[in-house]
């Protein structure tokens, strides 16, 4: 069984007029499960970067808020220093 991409190039002739469903049935059976798969896992991975992303703007949110909390009490022990 070979697994090689499906001919397409009838459907790139006339793109405007074939759904993606009508494009997506053109592909055979056995093809469509690993591009199913490839697809589930292409967005799972996306979705990690995501949270890897948010997660860090989020530290470094919080580290920032610490900063700052530090930097006004320095602030207001020089103030009452003075």
């Amino acid at each position: 069984m070979s697994l090689s991409a499906p001919d397409l190039r009838p459907v790139a002739s006339s793109i405007n007029s074939v759904s993606l469903y009508q494009r997506w049935m053109q592909i055979p059976p056995s093809q469509r499960i690993f591009a199913a798969a490839f697809t589930g896992i292409l967005a799972y991975g996306g979705m990690k970067i995501t949270d890897y992303f948010t997660e860090q703007g989020e530290i470094e949110r919080e580290a920032q808020a610490l900063l700052l909390k530090e930097h006004q009490k320095i602030n207001q022990e020089v103030r009452r220093k003075e």
